[in-house]
């Protein structure tokens, strides 16, 4: 038999503090995802010159 997954619920604004987790880990997921996207357009910038003189530097 399939249990009913169990809600969160806060009826006061400390009942928060248990479930912390569940605030800061999308967070931390964003931050993490924006952080390899970042580095990823940094080293294809670093690494895509074109090799003309005039368009390499800005």
């Amino acid at each position: 038999m399939l249990s009913r997954p169990s809600r969160y619920q806060c009826h006061v604004f400390t009942d928060l503090v248990g479930i912390q987790w569940v605030i800061f880990m999308p967070m931390a997921t964003i931050a993490l995802v924006d952080f390899i996207v970042a580095s990823s357009l940094c080293y294809l910038l670093a690494t895509s010159r074109t090799g003309f003189s005039r368009s390499g530097t800005v």
